[in-house]
């Protein structure tokens, strides 16, 4: 029972955070990066996309990171991972 539970929370957190457009430029450039045949995602890049979506997963659903409060968890991850090299070449990325 309480698997199914938790399950339910993470579908109904899944399905609102798709529905947020930085949500999807994030999992997109993840995808982007790690398809990438020619340049190498920084370890950097990697480890602040895990905190994101860690963050996102316990956040509430109801709340915009985008426009939360500053000290918001999920908030500083997405400001942290959008500022991060993402490409060991130097590029920044598409954030």
């Amino acid at each position: 029972m309480k698997s199914t539970i938790r399950l339910s929370a993470e579908i109904r957190l899944l399905l609102t955070s798709l529905a947020h457009k930085e949500t999807i430029k994030v999992l997109n450039l993840h995808a982007t990066v790690r398809a990438n045949r020619d340049r190498t995602g920084t370890n950097e890049f990697y480890e602040k996309f895990s905190d994101f979506i860690q963050a996102l997963k316990r956040s509430d659903p109801t709340v915009d990171f985008l426009t939360a409060d500053p000290t918001d968890t999920t908030r500083m991850a997405y400001s942290s991972l959008r500022n991060c090299q993402v490409y060991t070449d130097g590029n920044k990325g598409l954030l």
